[in-house]
């Protein structure tokens, strides 16, 4: 997989932010200083908050999002997730099983 991360943008950051936005993409800027990752572009308040969580914690699960977020089900943090891997702002760095059957993924915020 391959992902892009901007970093050191200084005084192009509004002209690049600006182009995101009109081409409706989004992408992570690698800050000097704290915070360290912040999303650049288009972005929805939920999925700018999911990745904020999972940035905090470096890896996380669905399970760990969803109680971070106080969401009210698993599968609205899975979805949530997916929504990052698909606009390439995290990916899936594990998978580990499930008590009872299944398996959980293990998430990684680009930074």
């Amino acid at each position: 997989d391959r992902y892009i991360v901007l970093s050191g943008l200084g005084s192009s950051r509004y002209n690049v932010e600006v182009m995101l936005q009109g081409e409706g993409l989004v992408t992570v800027e690698r800050a000097v200083e704290p915070p360290e990752s912040r999303l650049v572009g288009r972005v929805e308040p939920s999925v700018a908050q999911t990745f904020t969580a999972l940035a905090a914690r470096g890896i996380a699960t669905a399970s760990e999002v969803r109680a971070d977020l106080k969401l009210n089900s698993t599968q609205a943090a899975t979805n949530r997730l997916a929504a990052l891997v698909k606009s390439a702002l995290a990916r899936r760095v594990a998978e580990q099983p499930l008590e009872g059957g299944g398996r959980e993924y293990v998430y990684a915020a680009l930074q």
